[in-house]
């Protein structure tokens, strides 16, 4: 009997605030988002195209983490970006889908 492998991992985030806002529900500063990559460590972190890769040849390892964007706020693009841009990581980004056919509420 063969032990399943664990799955490979991503780890996302959604609303993240400028330091000077105000702490809101559901976000996180972008002196938070860096401390939490710093946590998880950039060593841990692949890059977007590598994950993507090692997925489609389905060679993922249980310790390969990405990084995930959830709905391509702007907020992400103007305070999460530029933390990843620092520390040289990459991420995957997705679009809220809903607003391409004008049932969506925006966000931001």
């Amino acid at each position: 009997m063969s032990a399943e492998r664990p799955p490979p991992h991503g780890v996302m985030f959604h609303h993240i605030r400028s330091d000077s806002s105000e702490n809101a529900p559901g976000t996180i500063s972008q002196t938070e988002f860096r401390q939490t990559l710093l946590r998880i460590g950039i060593q841990n972190i692949l890059p977007a195209k590598e994950w993507f890769d090692k997925a489609t040849k389905n060679c993922l390892a249980a310790d390969d983490v990405c990084l995930t964007f959830d709905d391509a706020l702007q907020c992400q693009v103007e305070h999460a970006l530029p933390v990843l841009e620092e520390l040289g990581l990459t991420g995957f980004w997705f679009i809220y889908s809903t607003a391409c056919n004008g049932n969506g509420a925006p966000f931001e």
